[in-house]
């Protein structure tokens, strides 16, 4: 493992940028949902403020939702699949942006998949970049979970490092040495692990 890295629970690795300070905590519940404390900033394409304690505990005091461009929020990228759509439910409740675009299949392309009353648009792999550089302008506190297939993984984050958004790889499978790789050198953050079952997001 890189030596700006960290192991957390769950055989989780939480990759940072070197010299960046954050903490990693989780806990389990019966329904997961997604808290954040803290920011650091660092300076990519922009200066980008992003999370620095993750917990999965439920809480009474999840925020409510926050408008466009205000806050966390999170885009799903393979949001009409059971891990997807259980992503956005917990984020939802937690308060967390969702955000109404997605990434998916060819055929999927056009398709829109609504998730706790949230109408997602789904986009093929041919408009990606363009996509994904839209989504980060208007929510520049974006952080992409992606659960789509095995053969997407390395494509989207080489993707999520080119544009210099943070990410959460649910997706098992790809060249996880290119994984690291790639995120070694966009030097964003990302959430890397072996098993990513709903209770480790």
């Amino acid at each position: 493992m890189a030596a700006n890295g960290l192991m957390a629970t769950s055989n989780v690795f939480l990759h940072r940028p070197q010299h960046a300070h954050f903490s990693f905590s989780s806990t389990t519940s019966q329904m997961p949902v997604i808290g954040v404390k803290g920011r650091v900033s660092f300076i990519g394409k922009g200066k980008r403020c992003f999370p620095v304690v993750l917990s999965m505990a439920t809480t009474a005091e999840a925020g409510k939702s926050v408008p466009p461009g205000h806050g966390i929020s999170i885009m799903v990228n393979g949001c009409s699949g059971k891990m997807g759509k259980a992503v956005i439910k917990a984020a939802d409740s937690a308060g967390v942006n969702i955000v109404p675009t997605s990434f998916g299949s060819a055929e999927e392309a056009g398709q829109r998949v609504e998730v706790c009353g949230k109408e997602i648009l789904v986009h093929g792999p041919t408009e990606r970049e363009k996509v994904l550089s839209s989504v980060f302008d208007k929510y520049p506190e974006l952080i992409v979970v992606d659960y789509t297939i095995p053969s997407a993984v390395n494509d989207n984050a080489e993707l999520y490092g080119k544009v210099g958004v943070p990410f959460v790889m649910g997706t098992t499978g790809g060249d996880r040495t290119r994984l690291y790789e790639t995120v070694d050198e966009a030097k964003i953050y990302a959430v890397i692990s072996p098993q990513m079952g709903k209770q480790v997001v």
